[in-house]
């Protein structure tokens, strides 16, 4: 009984001031109203932050003090949308407003004392990481373990009991024994302080949203394009066996200092797991690599020195540069022995290999001879039509 009164002189307290509305939480249409208004309180308030495709709360009235906060700090943002330091300096005074207007709800509402405390704290350690952030170089909110309480999946509101902004009204609810509950009185003026709660934290998990807006963007495309880059790694350099993709994982893991490889600085955790993304390398190392393309002897009879062979690449190594999302100018070379089925020459040969992008010219020693090959690429290429010929022939003619 004595809570059901503290809550409701609480919740009078904080009508007289204006930080909620005497009416009830969600002002919808009717025809609304029982899809926000649904039985369990904990659904009730993970309903009311839905969002539709305009990203406009269905639940939450315009008349609203949080739906006026939020429009006021989206304003802001939109002003400085272009200057990163601009952005955090004005996140920084938005947290200060919302570190006042929790010191003001704590002192009207003192069932509400512990979880503000506690949500203080964690925006005052968010002030602190703003102002360490814009002390900082080249550094980013997204840094999750340098900036927890930056971390947008620290204030989304997810449903979960905690004592962190993500779970702290849904606790607020469990700790008065209405989460799962059906409709009561004790349970109705619990749930308006529980929205209070989570319109707070949900506030703050717009202010660091925006400030990550231009970083999350960053990371997508610096995904989009390591993907690209690993796809061309794959695929549009020469193609590798199980046993070199083994090899060139182990060498680039490595990095072995004689090779003077070019490789992605491993961050591990304190129980030594790696983490972070692994970079597609601009090295590879080919090993007993086969591969069939066509030889010249000069020795074989007129008619059939053009000889089908196998080329047998032993040890090679090949370089290029990352230009956007493909490997640009890949060079390599060899070690490389050919087998040719032949009348006069002798059938195996050894030489050297030099490769371009995906082709390759061999150049192999036999007794008294010297022979000349190419990969199956370079004749693949050589008996193709250039696309861009293609489509100058096809396009219509002037009128």
């Amino acid at each position: 009984m004595r809570i059901r009164i503290m809550i409701a002189i609480s919740v009078m307290c904080l009508t007289s001031v204006g930080y909620i509305h005497a009416a009830p939480a969600v002002d919808v249409p009717a025809a609304a109203a029982p899809n926000c208004r649904i039985p369990m309180y904990d659904q009730r308030l993970a309903r009311r932050y839905d969002a539709d495709a305009s990203h406009a709360l269905r639940c939450v009235a315009a008349t609203e003090p949080v739906t006026q906060r939020l429009a006021e700090w989206k304003d802001l943002v939109g002003k400085n949308s272009g200057d990163v330091a601009s952005k955090i300096l004005a996140a920084r005074a938005e947290l200060v407003s919302q570190a006042a207007l929790l010191d003001a709800q704590s002192a009207a509402t003192p069932s509400l004392k512990s979880p503000i405390r506690t949500l203080r704290d964690d925006i005052s350690a968010a002030i602190e990481q703003l102002d360490e952030l814009a002390q900082s170089k080249n550094e980013s909110p997204s840094n999750a373990s340098k900036y927890p309480a930056l971390n947008v999946a620290y204030w989304k509101l997810d449903g979960t009991r905690s004592t962190e902004p993500h779970g702290l009204p849904t606790q607020f609810l469990f700790d008065n024994g209405c989460l799962g509950h059906e409709p009561s009185a004790d349970c109705e003026a619990a749930y308006t302080l529980a929205v209070m709660l989570a319109d707070d934290v949900f506030v703050v998990g717009n202010v660091v949203a925006a400030l990550q807006s231009s970083d999350r963007q960053k990371i997508i495309d610096e995904a989009k394009l390591r993907e690209a880059r690993w796809h061309s790694y794959l695929y549009n350099t020469q193609f590798q066996y199980w046993w070199e993709l083994g090899l060139n994982y182990a060498v680039e893991r490595t990095c072995p200092e004689y090779m003077r490889w070019d490789c992605t600085e491993i961050t591990s955790d304190v129980k030594g797991n790696e983490i972070g993304f692994r970079e597609p390398p601009n090295s590879k190392l080919s090993l007993l690599h086969p591969d069939v393309g066509l030889e010249y002897l000069n020795r074989e009879p007129a008619g059939s020195r053009f000889k089908p062979v196998i080329m047998f690449q032993w040890f090679g190594y090949q370089h290029w540069t990352w230009q956007d999302s493909t490997a640009n100018g890949l060079l390599g070379a060899a070690l490389v022995s050919t087998v040719a089925d032949t009348s006069v020459s002798r059938r195996v040969g050894t030489g050297l290999m030099l490769q371009w992008k995906k082709f390759s010219v061999s150049v192999t020693g036999r007794p008294g001879e010297v022979g000349v090959g190419v990969n199956l690429n370079v004749i693949d290429w050589v008996g193709s039509v250039n696309q861009e010929w293609e489509n100058k022939l096809k396009a219509p003619l002037p009128k």
